[in-house]
């Protein structure tokens, strides 16, 4: 309804603000190698003034480009892949980490990859789970991680919750890992407490 009605983009500005506050917060406290990822709809991705406003809230609140990402799903770049490529560049010259989110879920992921300059790819949770039951499955996964890294993509596995696929994404030799194994949502004070001992050390794959 918000992409519908056109709200969604208050909605991200309003989100935007709101990441880039409190990462600086983060980072004046001693945060380290800290990238907060923020979802972006096709209809902010495409707006006219999307860029400006990103250079502007990172002006306002002095945080450096490199602690930001952006996600951004196939739907939101199908339309005009031209122009979706230019704006990928934008970004990432600021120093934004772009990721495909979502990858694989579409009709036509792997061909985006040779057409936009993204950083990261994230593997949705569904092909872990059948890459857990299935032999040929769990091949389609590894060949999408072989195939990403080849051509410089690092990857993100989505919704890693138990050892066996713990055990499996770190023997891929995946990049990072998104899931309940490390930690389920957290309040911001929870988060604090997370940031500020080693207990997201202790999931570092790679």
């Amino acid at each position: 309804v918000a992409e519908r009605t056109g709200l969604i983009v208050d909605i991200g500005h309003w989100t935007l603000n709101a990441v880039c506050s409190q990462t600086k917060k983060w980072v004046d406290l001693g945060a380290e190698d800290l990238r907060v990822s923020v979802n972006i709809s096709g209809v902010e991705f495409t707006n006219d003034s999307f860029v400006e406003s990103v250079k502007k809230t990172l002006k306002k609140y002095n945080l450096p480009a490199s602690h930001l990402e952006f996600e951004i799903t196939e739907t939101a770049v199908m339309n005009n892949l031209e122009e979706s490529a230019r704006i990928v560049d934008e970004l990432r010259y600021l120093g934004i980490t772009i990721t495909m989110d979502d990858f694989g879920t579409g009709y036509s992921s792997f061909s985006y990859l040779g057409q936009l300059n993204f950083d990261w790819i994230k593997i949705d949770r569904n092909f872990l789970l059948e890459a857990m039951k299935h032999k040929h499955s769990k091949t389609l996964y590894d060949a999408m991680v072989i195939m990403a890294h080849e051509i410089d993509l690092k990857v993100v596995s989505e919704g890693v919750e138990k050892q066996s696929e713990y055990d499996y994404v770190q023997m891929l030799g995946l990049d990072e890992l998104q899931g309940y194994i490390v930690s389920k949502p957290l309040s911001v004070f929870e988060m604090e407490r997370m940031l500020f001992t080693d207990k997201a050390k202790q999931f570092k794959v790679g």
